[in-house]
């Protein structure tokens, strides 16, 4: 018997200690080891707007136990855990749920502990005038207690400082929030543990569980390694000494640091989150980057900037005065600021002041990175432009007029390790400007990718652009001033899409296998020396420039710096130079510069009413646009004209004007003017480069001067040619034919007797047209109208002589009719005369109108009389003859 119960109490002692060893390795186990409050797009928040509820979620990571695991949240009236079955990331067979009693239960089928991460929606409304708000998790079995991170409570009016802060709360929350590295944790961790450890103490009977830090003690930025610092500073003091100035200046450190922090989390909320790349598309013709185009403002977003503390964004708006315009690099020394924070690119484009910009609308915004933290591949900076320029869904469209968008992902970043020609210990960044074709000012990075998604207005489909016809494309992505002028700092554009891309000839540029293409010329400055003008309007811009092909949904490209800073443009212009439209000519009576302004074209004109010795013939050249269309220049251009007989041009009255109706007075000019009136003008280099080829026309105007004696018919046309050194790029357009026709409306008479052809005076007539109508004149003999009615039209009288002239005829023919002869004369004939618009060889003619004397005979000279007296002796002699041989008529 005594055997019998000495074996059952040893059988008792072997089971009640495995059953506390059991429940102690339990106690040992964390079933929460991490628990993050986020928001719903899964950023970390850090702050609260009282009063204010929010769907909320808790990111769990639990190793559970095989069976049932229950958690619930402790002692939480402004926190609830909603309802519904829950998502495991696992492969294993563990569920979980949310039952009605707000208890989330876990279910393990595995006989082996299995660890799993899961998210669970949750809704909070922090109390009114609480400062903040501890979220506690309860385990049941094991009983453990795990707080999260403290979470500051704010007002609504503290909530919403700016006019910028736009979004609602739980969105601003999402914003200020960040997600810290595991190599970079704050002393939070710490602050949080102790804490827990307090709590501890008046619940012994659970188990406080503190957030994982076993990669933030190893950090150099942890408070673990601040602590040991402070600790070894303070040798020599007493123990409870050192432990209240180690706690002392933790406490201080953890201030400046949590301000800071706070502040630079506050940058964060200087725009809306950039949208989502669309999945639906839109099939296009053609889209176009317009330089004149602004984003009032951008979105910049991406995980570089939501998960790493040491990003800030800066805004910069040109209406602010602390703005300066200038180009920047660094700070020169420690605690300096940087000048890229106070300072608008002068690369950047800006507005004209005839638009009444001029520093009204333009911003720049710098992603401005410190501590070079460890940046991985899928680490990205999204931008959002809402206004970039338009596009077409039509082939037959010839101006693009959709309103265009683009989205723009940067990744792959890759610092630069050193950065000649600037301050080595300035913050590297990336600078944005919101007119896209500016594109962006990089420093300190030496490569990254640049993938380009343009969108329709609202964002809410990509724009799909068409596949080439053989290697001809109907768009182009154009990255210009590729630069290579100093050894090993080369400017480098690529793409990934696997299409080539396309060089101007001549080019400066070097093609690595399709991919990159490398910047080796030196562009330069207007008025200097080089391989290529780097400016915008240089007549060879195009030879530091690569255009890609712009084909699907999304066009990806790389960028890169051998010297680790540079600006970048966006254009959808093409590399090379276009066929230009065909040109314009008018002919006018004055010098004013505009199409509309042909009044003479088709027009016949009395010189003697109209009396000008001047006309102006104007040659109007369309352009394309730079950079939408192009970003290439015509190497050369070269008018040609020949001038009709009877008009002379001086060179000083052959003008340039400009597409803005400027004129260009650029000296030495290329024209020459040969004798039989040919005109060649062949604009200068400097000349080419001041037009602006926007579109709209320039125009090359002479002032030709008529010949004093000149009537007749001017014909006109010219040629222009644009010429980029290549017969595939040579173009020669003729303008239309303009016609003038001129004539004198003039016309003398002269009275005269029709046997001796001396001058009479005293006639009297009226002149009727072709159309039978009859002609008034004033008192000086011009042409006033005409009447139906004979009886009205103006009598003519000539002067004593018997001369009259008349003036302001139309061209045509007229009939001179006699109503009254001079004394002792017969009325004359009607005479036809015409007024013609053939050029005039002499003087005005005139017109001799003869008349007959009333007699039968001729009384007084000539010779005429002594016929008819020799005539009449003769039939008198022959009379008497007959008489006396037969006197009585037999």
């Amino acid at each position: 018997m005594k055997k019998l119960l000495a074996i059952i109490a040893v059988l008792g002692c072997v089971l009640g200690l495995t059953s506390y060893l059991r429940i102690q390795a339990q106690d040992r186990n964390d079933i929460i080891e991490k628990a993050t409050l986020q928001d719903q797009t899964g950023r970390v928040v850090k702050k609260l707007t009282s009063h204010q509820a929010q769907d909320l979620q808790v990111a769990l990571t639990v190793k559970l136990p095989a069976g049932e695991t229950m958690v619930t949240l402790a002692d939480q009236d402004n926190a609830k855990l909603m309802t519904g079955e829950i998502t495991v990331d696992s492969n294993q067979e563990v569920t979980a749920m949310v039952d009605q009693k707000r208890q989330l239960i876990f279910k393990n089928g595995q006989s082996q502990d299995q660890t799993v991460d899961l998210v669970v929606p949750m809704k909070i409304t922090p109390a009114p005038l609480s400062k903040d708000l501890q979220l506690k998790l309860n385990v049941a079995d094991p009983d453990q207690e795990y707080e999260l991170e403290k979470i500051a409570v704010v007002s609504k009016e503290a909530e919403t400082t700016t006019e910028e802060t736009k979004e609602t709360t739980g969105e601003a929350d999402a914003k200020l929030a960040t997600e810290t590295n595991d190599d970079t944790k704050k002393a939070s961790d710490k602050t949080s543990d102790t804490k827990t450890a307090k709590k501890s103490e008046k619940k012994p009977t659970k188990k406080s569980v503190k957030p994982s830090t076993k990669k933030a003690t190893t950090s150099k930025d942890s408070k673990t390694t601040k602590g040991t610092q402070s600790n070894q500073q303070t040798a020599g003091k007493t123990q409870s000494q050192k432990s209240a100035t180690t706690d002392s200046e933790e406490d201080a450190t953890e201030a400046e640091e949590d301000e800071a922090v706070q502040k630079r989390m506050a940058t964060k909320q200087l725009t809306e989150a950039p949208p989502a790349v669309p999945t639906d598309s839109i099939r296009i013709s053609r889209g176009q980057v317009e330089m004149e185009e602004w984003s009032k403002e951008l979105s910049i977003g991406g995980t570089l900037l939501e998960n790493t503390t040491d990003v800030e964004l800066i805004k910069k708006e040109l209406t602010d005065p602390n703005i300066k315009i200038d180009g920047y690099y660094g700070s020169y020394a420690p605690g300096k600021f940087d000048f890229f924070e106070t300072h608008y690119h002068s690369s950047y484009h800006r507005k004209s002041a005839e638009d009444g910009w001029g520093g009204d609308g333009e911003i720049a915004y710098a992603v401005a990175i410190d501590n070079k933290p460890t940046l991985k591949a899928t680490d990205s900076i999204i931008v959002y432009y809402p206004n970039v320029g338009f596009y077409t869904e039509q082939a037959n469209v010839e101006t693009p007029d959709q309103p265009m968008g683009a989205i723009v992902e940067i990744s792959k970043i890759e610092y630069h390790n050193e950065i000649d020609g600037a301050p080595k210990n300035g913050r590297i960044y990336m600078d944005f400007s919101n007119n896209f074709y500016s594109g962006l000012v990089y420093k300190g990075i030496r490569t990254f990718d640049i993938d380009v998604t343009f969108v329709n207005k609202d964002a809410s489909k990509a724009l799909d652009f068409p596949d080439g016809d053989g290697d001809k494309y109907l768009n182009y992505f154009t990255f210009g001033s590729l630069n290579g002028n100093d050894k090993d700092q080369h400017e480098w554009a690529g793409t990934n899409s696997g299409l080539k891309g396309k060089l101007a000839d001549g080019a400066f540029i070097e093609n690595h296998d399709d991919i990159w293409y490398e910047g080796i010329g030196a562009g330069v400055a207007k008025g200097k020396t080089g391989d290529w003008g780097d400016y915008l309007g240089s007549v060879d811009y195009e030879l530091g420039a690569v255009s890609f092909p712009m084909v699907g949904t999304k066009q990806p490209f790389m960028l890169r710096s051998d010297a680790g800073f540079t600006w970048q443009s966006f254009s959808s212009g093409y590399v090379m130079p276009l066929e230009q439209p065909d040109p314009q000519k008018t002919v006018h009576s004055t010098g004013e510069v505009k199409p509309e302004n042909n009044d003479l074209d088709g027009v016949t004109i009395d010189r003697d009413e109209e009396d000008t010795d001047f006309l102006y013939y104007t040659i109007y050249q369309p352009t394309y646009k730079i950079p939408t269309e192009s970003i290439a220049k015509p190497n050369a251009i070269t008018m040609w004209d020949e001038l009709p007989a009877g008009v002379t041009v001086n060179k000083k009255n052959i003008k340039l004007f400009n597409t803005t109706g400027e004129r260009i007075r650029i000296r030495p000019r290329d024209i020459t003017i040969e004798e039989n009136g040919k005109v060649t003008y062949k604009l200068s280099k400097a000349e080419i480069e001041a037009l602006t080829f926007n579109g709209d026309s320039f125009a090359i105007q002479m002032k030709v001067k008529l010949d004093s004696d000149f009537v007749g018919t001017l014909e006109n046309d010219a040629e222009i040619e644009f010429n980029s050194g290549e017969k595939l790029l040579t173009w020669k357009k003729k303008t239309n034919r303009v016609i003038t026709h001129y004539f004198r409306g003039t016309y003398q008479f002269e009275k005269i007797d029709s046997t001796t052809k001396k001058s009479l005076a005293g006639a009297e007539f009226i002149i009727q047209d072709k159309d039978d109508n009859y002609l008034k004149f004033d008192t000086n003999g011009k042409r006033t109208g005409e009447v139906a009615d004979k009886n009205e039209a103006t009598v003519l009288k000539g002067d004593d002589n018997g001369n009259f002239k008349i003036t302001g005829l139309k061209t045509g023919t007229y009939t001179l009719i006699e109503t009254k002869a001079p004394d002792g004369y017969t009325i004359g004939e009607p005479t036809k005369f015409t007024i013609s618009s053939d050029k005039q060889t002499g003087p005005i003619e005139s017109k001799q109108v003869e008349n007959d004397p009333e007699y039968s005979l001729p009384i007084t000279g000539g010779h005429g009389i002594i016929w008819f007296i020799i005539v009449g002796l003769m039939l008198i002699l022959s009379a008497l003859a007959i008489w006396r041989t037969h006197p009585r008529g037999g």
